[in-house]
């Protein structure tokens, strides 16, 4: 989209476009989505409270807006080199940096002020996030340019940090959480996240930025992933087999999707162009949101729609 398709740069539309994007909000529901998890798991309901949509609102536009346009300030040299992200108005200067650093100041703020509203625990995991997300993007530590580091602290914090989040807003204390069943939710979280730096690439490479996918190569990144998409299929099934979470009619009748998923990474992922991993990564999304309804039909017995 640019600047055209929306408007002129004084319309409200314009300015409300200019700051999600900084916020990626596209995104929050990556973080969005593992927390409700979470919570279903406690509660084996469908439909949300007020609780959890509370904390749907603080893991999504308020804790990961903040982490994206944090981000997005650090970032900068670097999407300038990125014909993705050039047009957007923290990187063609339309928004000034220290905009973009107040936002992020400010969305982080709401929501640590917030977070006691769920509980300590709860509390406390957002702070461990928000930890995370500063060590991700500050200059000084930049995890992210950390190859290898970039994916690990990906896959802890919405993997295992934000479902446990999600069932600590449910009052159950994350100490009954079933621990294993973290393991499916981070190595999928995990599969996604390679599949995100490929199309980062060069413009990480030309910045000098050591992701893992500029450490290993494109291709082997996305082979990583998936391995990783592998390890999430065989522990959900393990899961199921065992009776842990999921029962064993349920990972029989889900195995097509499984299958699915698989078949079409191998035949989507083997083009490590933007549009080969747009198609990965949109085919998987769709896979893991089939299996995780199939998942609440079996253990709540309703569908979300």
């Amino acid at each position: 989209m640019t600047r055209e398709d929306v408007g002129s740069r004084g319309s409200l539309f314009r300015m409300a476009y200019d700051v999600l994007m900084v916020t990626s909000v596209q995104f929050w529901i990556v973080a969005a989505a593992p927390f409700y998890i979470g919570w279903f798991l406690s509660t084996r309901e469908i439909w949300p409270n007020l609780d959890v949509i509370l904390g749907m609102v603080i893991v999504g536009p308020m804790i990961a807006g903040s982490t994206l346009a944090y981000n997005a300030y650090t970032d900068v040299r670097i999407d300038l080199f990125n014909p993705r992200k050039a047009h957007l108005a923290y990187v063609a200067g339309w928004i000034s940096p220290q905009v973009v650093l107040n936002l992020a100041r400010g969305l982080v703020f709401m929501g640590l002020l917030l977070s006691p509203l769920l509980g300590w625990e709860f509390t406390v995991l957002i702070a461990i996030t928000v930890l995370l997300s500063f060590l991700y993007s500050y200059p000084k530590t930049k995890l992210k340019s950390l190859a290898g580091g970039d994916v690990l602290v990906n896959m802890i914090g919405l993997g295992v940090i934000i479902p446990l989040a999600g069932w600590a807003a449910s009052g159950v204390s994350i100490s009954e959480f079933p621990t294993w069943y973290l393991l499916p939710i981070l190595f999928a979280l995990g599969s996604l996240y390679c599949l995100t730096l490929v199309p980062d690439y060069e413009a990480d490479r030309k910045a000098g930025y050591m992701t893992l996918a500029v450490a290993l190569g494109q291709r082997p990144v996305v082979w990583l992933g998936f391995a990783l998409l592998v390890a999430s299929v065989v522990s959900n099934f393990a899961s199921g087999i065992m009776g842990y979470v999921l029962s064993p009619d349920l990972v029989i009748r889900v195995w097509p999707i499984y299958g699915a998923q698989v078949a079409l990474f191998i035949y989507y992922g083997s083009d490590v162009s933007y549009k080969g991993m747009l198609a990965t990564i949109g085919t998987q999304c769709i896979g893991h949101g089939i299996g995780v309804g199939l998942m609440m039909y079996s253990l709540a017995g309703v569908w979300l729609v």
